[in-house]
Formats: C-alpha cells, structure tokens, sequence
C-alpha cells in the first residue's frame, strides 16, 4: 500500500520509524532530540507539508508531557511505599 501526496511517494517500508521509536521508549534519546520531526523518516515529512508536521509535532508535545506525568506518579507512589515500609519496620 503507497500513499501518494504531491510528487512523493510513501510506502509502509519508507515510513518505518522503528528505529527512531525504540531509542525513543527505551528512554536512551536525549530530550534535546526528542522531537516528532527527527523520529519519522524525512520522505513523511516532505509528504504531509508543514501544517500536518506542526500538528503532529504538538500531539507529540502532549504525548511526551503526559508520559512525564505518568512517572511522576511512579516516583510519587514508590516514594509513598517506601516511606509506609519504614514505619512497620
């Protein structure tokens, strides 16, 4: 299956970020290069034009913060749980 925008051509193999996407959730990227736009191959974003990539690059942005989120509470409950251990210690 191809996707045809303008005058590129982009099929399910160019649009594989797998690579991109596992630095990214193993948590190994550098948050200076954790952008939308440096994780999906160049032929997407020639594709989808400026005004789609700064949309996904804002749903990104919130992806990102609600992940950020969800291992503050992490820290918080782990914190809550040790903190209960020491005082049935």
């Amino acid at each position: 299956m191809a996707l045809i925008l303008g005058v590129v051509t982009l099929t399910m193999h160019s649009l594989d970020p797998t690579a991109g996407l596992e630095l990214f959730q193993s948590g190994k990227m550098p948050e200076s290069e954790q952008e939308w736009d440096r994780l999906v191959p160049p032929q997407a974003l020639e594709a989808l034009g400026k005004k789609e990539v700064e949309r996904q690059s804002v749903l990104f942005e919130v992806f990102k913060s609600e992940l950020d989120y969800i291992n503050d509470l992490e820290t918080i409950e782990d914190v809550r749980c040790i903190n209960r251990s020491r005082r049935y210690d």
